[in-house]
């Protein structure tokens, strides 16, 4: 079970209607992307993080540190936005040459960069809160909710479940390497890397025969059947929502 998925289970927004969760993040998320304003992306990415630490019972170390993991992708392309080759643009702030082409950083490629990351931070933190706080049954019963076709639904459920048995696989592969000294050294790593990646395949594959197998066993037909929880509607959180969502519109739009 992922981190994600176990906070979802036990946290403080467990009881709350999953319409509800997955509502204020949509919505939210839909707005960020809409505006073109870095000041409402840092406000919806501190308001998500602070729902998550602050209501939803998640430890600030935690989620901090998953927000390291987009980090580590945004930064690097970031840069990659704000270099200007060749002749650039308004004012160079600063550049150099390589083979006679003139790289640099311009105000504009730096503006754009900083929208690119803030705009970024504020969908992955709204994804965060739903990922947070919504186990994947709770999302299930949201897309049943939404009149999703039942075979989008059933691929929800099982490709989610394939992902848990391919990472489990991996990491069953992983450990049994690295008790054998896999990994002591670089060029050993790159050896078991190449084996655990050309296994992993045929093992994943052979856990999800017998997931098959034991689903025929209990007379599958081709369609899974949900047991949904009796969910509660709070009139108290959909006001809180709309309220949020009307002053985050009104500031985008003034």
């Amino acid at each position: 079970m992922f981190p994600t998925e176990q906070y979802a289970y036990a946290g403080k927004l467990r009881g709350v209607h999953p319409l509800e969760k997955f509502s204020f993040a949509v919505v939210t998320m839909t707005l960020g992307l809409a505006v073109n304003r870095p000041e409402i992306y840092v406000i919806i990415t501190v308001l998500m993080l602070g729902v998550l630490v602050g209501k939803a019972g998640i430890p600030g170390a935690v989620v901090l540190k998953m927000l390291l993991v987009p980090l580590a992708f945004l930064l690097p392309g970031a840069a990659a936005v704000s270099l200007s080759v060749g002749p650039a643009e308004g004012e160079t702030l600063w550049q150099f040459s390589v083979a006679g082409c003139k790289v640099g950083f311009t105000a504009a490629g730096l503006s754009l960069a900083g929208h690119t990351v803030l705009k970024s931070l504020g969908s992955v933190s709204c994804l965060y809160f739903l990922a947070f706080t919504t186990p994947v049954t709770e999302l299930v019963y949201v897309l049943k909710l939404l009149r999703f076709p039942g075979i989008i639904v059933e691929l929800v459920v099982l490709i989610y479940r394939f992902i848990f048995i391919f990472m489990e696989s991996a990491w069953q592969l992983y450990v049994a390497q690295s008790a054998r000294w896999g990994y002591s050294s670089f060029r050993r790593s790159l050896a078991s890397m190449g084996v655990l990646l050309a296994n992993i395949w045929a093992k994943a594959f052979l856990r999800a025969g017998r997931v098959l197998t034991g689903l025929n066993s209990r007379c599958y037909d081709g369609k899974l059947g949900f047991i949904d929880a009796p969910y509660v509607f709070s009139l108290r959180n959909i006001i809180f929502i709309v309220l949020l969502e009307g002053v985050l519109l009104l500031l985008a739009r003034y």
